[in-house]
């Protein structure tokens, strides 16, 4: 076509045109993609109209040749600067080719009525439009597309050229005008967009991004959810639904509709590898910082770089912006603060560079970066010694006043402007500057108002400034608002745990941990000082969660609870509940003055160096095991020994990394714990509370039935045999009395049936963790019998998961031959007692309200019970602590704790070393007997 309008001769040059022009079209509908969604051609195909025998036929023909000349090289500028807009990504050249095209018409024809001309130039001033948004500025566009509207040789044209009116408005920061706009539209074109229902689509989900923009969230999600129907009954290609799940799932979190937003992300995940080129970086480009609630921040970080490597963003600052800013935050969270301030220095660099710069989107992509600063220099002042806490929190006083800046100037987001005056307010109270805190407390309050979460951390924000000021009382009672706002919110999140945690877990524990230091001041000031905290018997958590938890446990029990530190205490708590009373015995260890001692810090000056070398002994049977949990004994247990005396049970309801702990080997020097105690976890005390209530339930049933298998045939993800697991399977079948399923048979689907309606449950197969399944996973059958060649040959055992790679091609290609976490949250258990006799099953992401890990999802299904493991476990030696369990549970009559007691005493009665007899967990209710 270039060579065509150099040809001098115009019939021959009209003759080559009118040839190549259908072809590039051609070439043009079959590679146009979704990047370019808002450049479309829909001009009832010009060239179709250029047939010179029916136009004027009085006029002379060499007249009539330059007139079709003309406008055939107009269409030919069109479609070649489309070409290079969709094929090559040349932007430049494609503005030039659609102006030189634009010039050529409006040089002679400017003024003309004529239908084919107006619809030539309408097809070039709308893709230099759509251009101009893309890559420009919306002021460009907007004339652009103004001019269009005049053109436009359809009604629908006219209307998809005010829905773009619309769309430059609101990307001008102007969202009510936007939305103003749009309203009319709705209630003026009713008629047309009933039969346009695709355009409809368009104008609903303008519509939804304005309303947002004016947090009118309610009716942003009512219009977004009508776009996303319209754009599912019309099977919609263009991946403009895709945009569509985007935005509703933001709005979705705003609106703490936790369920729907997790259901949508899981959509959206399912359906990636179906989308067109660059949809699955369109992903977790919009949505890096929201996924990250749902998912591990080092895989969001790792997409959203492969969004940088490829280089798309060369045109479009928004997206590179995008891309940096929300990467910077995976950076964040990853706790790699150099990285994240690096990432948010790219981002003032490309912002920069731009001619925009007064721009709204600008404007808030600037106060993102700087409220984003702030939240690290705050982290990094919360890591570091005094010396630098003074320079950290000027730092971030600065970053946090520079958004509040930006915000106040926009006039726009008034939630983000109070979180940045809640920045602004933390920093001054590291500085002492309380009067000043307390005005931007009461500004960001006032601004927040809306969103619980946000309301919760200015609370907790203000209940710091009142300890500041040694006002007590009022702290106290601002720290208990703020709990009581994320109870609420939690709630709400009946059924999605992991959600939960990942969302409010941390601005929970500030608000437990702030409200114990609390307490024992106000104990401390009142001559209290020996230790019992007496709660309010008026208070919902403490009868709900205390006293009909704890005296539902077995006689002779007592929970204890670890809160471990925030970054900037070095103080863990340690409460007893004992069944007599609706009080807490509180102890508290110094765990500066704690690791100073020499004999307690040969295996680390921190807790978690201490928890994680303890495990590594373990699994390497060294010298340092005893040494490890010695320390551990006298960390965790001399505190409380005294009120532990008594007691024969002791259920741990450890936080943090003490969820890994294996408290039943805690050694005091002479003897293991589990010699003189039965030991459980909990991963709460309101955990144990619902698993107690469920016990009731189930003791009320008939007599049990169970489903034992093991040992799937052929494996899936490739991974060997376990001849240990068929025998363990075998042999506890045996003892229930059912034929146990092994090998061929244990499919995905029929685990997941029988989990929803045996009273027991036990399966025994391969446990995976690893970053693709960061919560766990139970290996079930492959779906066909072919083997995925080498996919675990780095494995050096038959119970060992290795390789990041294999799990990575596992969680793409494969999931029907595991059933996760996740997975198993979803389902309703029946069973009173569930046992994961697999590797890492006990498991997990480690957090503040306990391990999220397979047991955690059994829990939360429904069980009453589950056992899992701490680690990788001994497949030939496994099925004899498996099978002693089962020996002890269902003929001496014992519960749950007691007989992984006696199973585990058998076995350390043979001098076996803690890996092989200590890894089991009882998990949940610790009174649980079997009607067998």
């Amino acid at each position: 076509m270039e060579a065509a309008l150099l040809v001098e001769d115009p019939e021959l040059q009209l003759s080559r045109l009118s040839d190549a022009s259908p072809f590039l079209v051609d070439c043009i509908d079959t590679y146009k993609g979704s990047s370019l969604e808002n450049l479309e051609t829909e001009t009832a195909e010009p060239r179709d109209h250029l047939e010179t025998e029916t136009a004027e036929p009085r006029i002379p023909h060499a007249q009539k040749v330059e007139r079709s000349l003309k406008l055939k090289r107009a269409e030919a500028y069109a479609h070649m600067g489309m070409a290079q807009l969709v094929l090559l990504n040349l932007v430049d050249k494609a503005c030039k080719c659609l102006h030189a095209g634009a010039e050529l018409l409006l040089s002679e024809h400017g003024s003309s009525e004529d239908a084919q001309v107006r619809g030539v130039l309408f097809m070039l001033q709308y893709t230099l439009a759509g251009v101009r948004l893309e890559y420009g500025t919306p002021e460009e566009a907007l004339g652009l597309y103004a001019q269009c509207k005049l053109l436009a040789p359809t009604p629908r044209l006219e209307l998809k050229c005010d829905v773009h009116l619309a769309h430059c408005v609101k990307r001008q920061g102007h969202f009510r005008e936007a939305t103003q706009m749009l309203t009319r539209l709705l209630t003026n074109k009713q008629g047309l967009l009933a039969e346009e229902r695709d355009v409809n689509a368009q104008l609903l989900f303008e519509l939804g991004q304005s309303l947002l923009g004016t947090e009118n969230t309610i009716q942003a999600v009512i219009n977004l959810e009508a776009a996303r129907r319209l754009w599912e009954e019309v099977a919609d290609t263009s991946g403009c639904l895709q945009w569509c799940w985007c935005v509703l799932f933001q709005a979705y979190m705003l609106l703490q509709r936790f369920s729907d937003a997790l259901d949508l992300a899981k959509l959206i995940s399912s359906n990636l590898e179906k989308l067109a080129p660059g949809a699955e970086q369109l992903w977790y480009l919009i949505n890096g910082g929201n996924f990250a609630f749902f998912e591990d921040h080092e895989f969001v970080r790792d997409k959203l770089t492969a969004c940088l490597d490829t280089g798309s963003q060369e045109h479009d600052w928004l997206e590179k912006t995008s891309i940096l800013l929300n990467l910077g935050n995976a950076y964040r969270q990853l706790g790699d603060s150099d990285a994240a301030l690096e990432k948010y220095e790219e981002v003032f660099a490309c912002i920069s560079r731009l001619s925009i710069q007064e721009e709204a989107l600008v404007q808030d992509t600037l106060a993102c970066v700087h409220l984003n600063r702030s939240v690290v220099y705050r982290n990094q002042a919360l890591e570091e010694n005094q010396s630098r806490w003074i320079e950290l929190s000027n730092k971030q006083l600065t970053e946090a006043q520079a958004a509040v800046t930006i915000y106040q100037q926009a006039g726009q987001a008034p939630s983000e402007l109070g979180f940045a005056y809640l920045s602004q307010a933390a920093a001054l109270i590291n500085l002492k500057s309380y009067r000043d805190a307390e005005a931007c407390l009461d500004r960001a309050e006032a601004l927040t108002s809306g969103s619980e979460l946000k309301t919760a951390k200015v609370m907790l924000v203000r209940a710091g400034l009142l300890e500041g000021k040694d006002e007590l009382e009022r702290a106290q009672v601002s720290a208990h608002k703020a709990l009581l706002l994320l109870m609420e919110m939690q709630s709400r999140l009946r059924g999605l745990e992991h959600a939960w945690v990942t969302l409010l877990a941390g601005d929970m524990r500030k608000a437990f941990y702030f409200m114990q230091k609390l307490l024992i001041a106000s104990n401390r000031q009142d001559g209290e000082e020996g230790g019992l905290l007496r709660f309010d018997r008026d208070d919902q958590y403490a009868i709900d969660c205390i006293r009909e938890a704890v005296t539902s446990c077995p006689p002779g029990s007592a929970v204890v609870e670890y809160t471990c530190p925030t970054s900037t205490e070095d103080v863990l708590y340690i409460y007893v509940v004992q069944q007599e009373q609706c009080a807490v015995h509180v102890r508290q260890v110094d765990l500066k003055n704690f690791f100073s001692s020499k004999p307690n810090k040969r295996l680390g000056k921190r807790l978690d160096a201490l928890v994680k070398r303890t495990r590594t002994a373990i699994a390497k049977d060294t010298a340092e095991v005893k040494v490890g949990l010695g320390i551990l004994h006298e960390l965790l247990i001399v505190p409380v020994q005294e009120l532990l005396a008594s007691c024969s049970s002791v259920i741990f309801a450890p936080h943090d990394v003490l969820s890994l702990v294996p408290f039943a080997a805690l050694y005091d020097g002479n003897e293991f714990l589990v010699k003189n105690k039965a030991v459980g976890t909990v991963p709460s005390l309101r955990a144990l509370g619902r698993c107690l209530i469920r016990q009731e339930e189930f003791a009320k049933r008939d007599r049990a039935t169970a489903f034992v298998a093991g040992n799937p045939e052929p494996m899936g993800l490739g991974l060997p045999q376990l001849k240990g697991a068929a025998q363990e399977a075998g042999e506890v079948g045996q003892q229930l009395g059912v034929d146990a399923v092994i090998g061929s048979g244990m499919t995905k689907a029929q685990v997941m049936s029988n989990m929803s309606k045996a009273s027991v449950v036990v399966l025994v197969t391969h446990g995976l963790l690893d970053r693709y399944f960061q919560h766990g996973a139970l290996v079930m059958q492959a779906g066909s019998t072919a083997s995925v060649a080498g996919m675990r040959e780095a494995a050096s055992s038959a119970l060992v998961m290795q390789s990041a790679a294999a799990s990575a091609e596992a969680a793409k290609c494969r999931t029907d031959e595991v059933i996760t976490a996740k997975e198993i949250e979803t389902l309703e258990v029946q069973a009173g007692l569930v046992v994961l006799s697999a590797c890492h099953a006990g498991e997990g992401q480690v957090s503040s309200e306990g391990l999220l890990g397979l047991g955690r999802a059994v829990l939360q299904a429904g069980a009453v019970c589950v056992l899992v493991t701490l680690w990788k476990v001994n497949d030939a030696a496994t099925p004899e602590l498996v099978t002693g369990f089962f020996d002890e549970l269902l003929r001496g009559r014992r519960n749950v704790h007691d007989a992984l007691r006696a199973a585990m005493l058998r076995m350390l009665h043979l001098d076996m070393p803690v890996r092989i007899w200590a890894p089991m967990v009882a998990f949940g209710s610790p009174g649980l007997m079997l009607n067998w």
